[in-house]
């Protein structure tokens, strides 16, 4: 029985174990197999790919519709989005961000909308919805 419970938690561990910090590369088009252990970790190396991640936003938005926080970062960042997925008709968000890198916006708005994102090209985002895998194969 023990030993069987040790093995369970050696599986638990070890996924944590292969996910790197905050401020490491997870991914990149020179190493495109890296494995994505987590929504945030997807986040974070789909977003470096982005051509306009380090565009200084601003967004100040208070009880407003995803897609109208969206089109503004559309125009300011002059990027292609595209929704795979719908938020309901009664999601709102509120966020108010000074001066900060597009990348850091848009993973607010995924942690606050629990989404993520694929960026197929530089220029175009995907905003993935209603989805609990996230771990695409």
């Amino acid at each position: 029985m023990k030993a069987r419970i040790a093995c369970l938690g050696l599986l638990v561990l070890l996924p944590l174990a292969e996910i790197p910090a905050a401020d490491q590369d997870v991914a990149s088009p020179q190493n495109p197999d890296v494995s994505r252990t987590n929504g945030l970790a997807l986040v974070q190396s789909e977003l470096d790919f982005l051509e306009a991640r380090d565009l200084q936003v601003t967004l100040n938005f208070k009880e407003v519709r995803p897609s109208k926080i969206f089109a503004a970062v559309k125009d300011a960042a002059g990027i292609e989005i595209q929704y795979r997925g719908r938020f309901s008709d009664t999601t709102r968000v509120t966020i108010a961000l000074d001066k900060v890198t597009l990348k850091t916006a848009l993973k607010e708005l995924a942690r606050q909308l629990d989404i993520y994102y694929q960026v197929p090209e530089p220029g175009k985002l995907v905003i993935v919805v209603g989805e609990k895998n996230r771990h695409p194969g």
